[in-house]
């Protein structure tokens, strides 16, 4: 039998049990209502258009900052600046928020950068007291880690998007103060790199080469980029002043690291920019009309076509079409958020695409059945599943549910690769949160078809002596074996066979009914004459009836099972034969 990849098992496998598939939920903009205690939240469009969830705007119990949402999508770390406290919102697949625990004691202000990998928050406390971690529990659950770290003041931290470095600005002292992430996610101090008076707020491009960093001291604005080192250790590399010296919370970087964008807020205008090979930024045009008063927060869309722009109050958000060429173009009007602001934090939801996969083996030549139903997205839409049978047969299409036929038994590796909306296929992260992350887009499986049985046919139906030749002597005929009952049969894969050897009964049950052979006669099973197990090969196999089972004159049926070496079972392959009276030799 040829081999093929993994090792067997059952001849159903799950890999996840099979639902039906959830709404396909929107990608979805969340932004603070910091003075009316609220979070809004928005769903964007196909063509980038926003409108309101139902039931947004959501209240909160007390005034709420910046933003910052988990890798997978599934929560959202939420500080209250005028209490100094912290909480964990859960994220239906629908985009609701629901506060998950009681808020804790933080301290901290400006949005959050949480970790890669989802394990940690980090915060500003913007007094000088550096940086404050905090762990996030399986359940959502914060514990605070250490008792800050640093001596910082800027507005929030960002991370390198391999999880080893954080990066704070200070905007007192002009430096970029360096960290060493540890395992249980306190920081170790790396020293700090000089920069510019004012430093305010810092992304990481999603390729880990460059931090950005904005800087609005008093009389002028800058954008600065800075090589990252395989240490941590910065290096400066480029700047520009910003059109306006008082710019918006913090520029956004593009999913694609080609680009990001700044909020001017005198101006009422957004300035785009590009970062080349070497970090060096250049104003891509100029500045155009950011559509309402005052644009402070700035957010994009998980697959980079859009920009949204938050006002300063919060009340309205504007939506731009991202060119190929980094270039903006308003579309729509500006959309009510449903409540107010004093500083706004807005963020978007990653596109999450998870697979899930169940298989249903069939035996060699009937379809298998395939189902990725139960996968999910948790801020775009599923368009494609793509999936490599392990035979060399591969199929992409819009289907979760394709058949596939094996033409030969084996064990085989099926993976299962889905797409979305969103082009989401890696892992995009900007030191903050993340735009993109497809850790789970991919799901594999293995898939052992059970064994078959054809052919299933009986030999040799007579006992006792066989015919001897012509002119031989009674003696030499009496010392001739008597010829056996043997079953004839072709087998898919090697495996343990049972065969049941029954009698059927005048009554015997049927399969949907009582079969009565003659009038009065009550139904009764088909008694069992004999079981006997055998090891087949793959391919024809000839097995006699063992000696000991004897079964007389008679009409009979044998069942046989086959059982593969990852006890996955065949269909069961039955029989009917007589058993006469041995011929007289002549």
């Amino acid at each position: 039998m040829p081999t093929f990849r993994g090792i067997s098992l059952a001849v159903a496998l799950f890999a996840v049990a099979a639902v039906a598939p959830a709404t396909a939920p929107a990608a979805t903009l969340y932004t603070n209502h910091y003075s009316d205690k609220q979070i809004a939240a928005l769903s964007i469009g196909s063509d980038g258009l926003l409108s309101s969830l139902a039931g947004s705007p959501f209240a909160v119990p007390d005034f709420l900052g910046g933003l910052a949402i988990a890798p997978d999508g599934q929560r959202m770390i939420a500080p209250f600046y005028f209490n100094g406290q912290l909480g964990v919102y859960a994220l239906a697949a629908d985009g609701t928020p629901s506060q998950s625990g009681p808020l804790i004691p933080a301290d901290v202000t400006a949005a959050p950068a949480i970790s890669p990998d989802g394990r940690f928050a980090y915060l500003g406390d913007g007094d000088g007291s550096g940086v404050r971690a905090f762990a996030i529990g399986p359940d959502g659950s914060l514990s605070q880690v250490g008792d800050g770290f640093g001596s910082n003041d800027g507005d929030g931290p960002a991370l390198t998007p391999d999880g080893r470095f954080l990066l704070m600005p200070s905007y007192t002292d002009g430096t970029v103060e360096r960290f060493s992430v540890q395992a249980d996610g306190s920081l170790a101090g790396l020293g700090s790199t000089p920069v510019f008076p004012g430093g305010k707020a810092i992304r990481v491009t999603p390729d880990g080469r460059f931090a950005i960093v904005l800087s609005d001291p008093e009389g002028v604005g800058a954008i600065h980029s800075l090589a990252v080192g395989a240490d941590g250790s910065l290096t400066p590399a480029s700047a520009v002043e910003t059109s306006d010296i008082l710019s918006g919370r913090a520029p956004v970087l593009s999913p694609n690291g080609s680009f990001f964008y700044n909020a001017n807020r005198n101006e009422d205008s957004i300035s785009a920019y590009s970062i080349g090979a070497d970090g060096a930024l250049t104003e891509i045009a100029p500045p155009v009309p950011a559509g309402l008063e005052g644009p402070d927060g700035l957010a994009m869309s998980p697959d980079g076509r859009f920009l949204y722009v938050v006002e300063t109050l919060g009340r309205a958000v504007q939506a731009f079409a991202v060119g190929a060429d980094g270039t903006l173009a308003k579309i729509g009007g500006p959309v009510p958020t449903g409540g107010e602001s004093d500083g706004v934090g807005p963020v978007t939801r990653p596109a999450v695409p998870i697979a899930r996969l169940a298989a249903f083996a069939a035996a060699p030549g009937s379809p298998s059945a395939f189902d990725a139903t139960a996968s999910t997205d948790a801020g775009a839409s599923l368009t494609s599943y793509a999936w490599d049978f392990g035979d060399g047969t591969t199929l992409t299409s819009s289907d979760p549910k394709p058949s596939h036929a094996y033409a030969k038994a084996g064990v085989y590796e099926v993976t299962l690769t889905v797409g979305d909306d969103a082009g989401c296929a890696g892992f995009v992260y900007t030191g903050q949160t993340a735009f993109c992350n497809a850790k789970g887009a991919q799901r594999t499986v293995k898939v052992d078809t059970p064994p078959a049985i054809t052919g299933l046919k009986v030999v040799r139906k007579r006992f006792g002596k066989g015919k001897a030749k012509a002119g031989a002597s009674a003696q030499k005929r009496r010392k001739k074996p008597p010829k056996a009952i043997a079953f004839r049969y072709t087998l898919s894969e090697k495996a343990r066979l049972t065969f049941t050897i029954q009698r059927p009964s005048m009554g015997r049950i049927g399969p949907a009914r009582c079969v009565r052979r003659k009038a009065g006669i009550k139904c009764v099973p088909s008694p069992k004459k004999g079981v006997f197990r055998t090891t087949g090969s793959p391919g024809v196999n000839l097995d006699r009836l063992p000696k000991r089972l004897r079964l007389g004159l008679g009409a009979f049926t044998a069942t046989a099972v086959a059982v593969d070496s990852a006890r996955s079972n065949s269909a069961p392959a039955t029989v009917a034969f007589t058993v006469k009276k041995p011929r007289r030799p002549r």
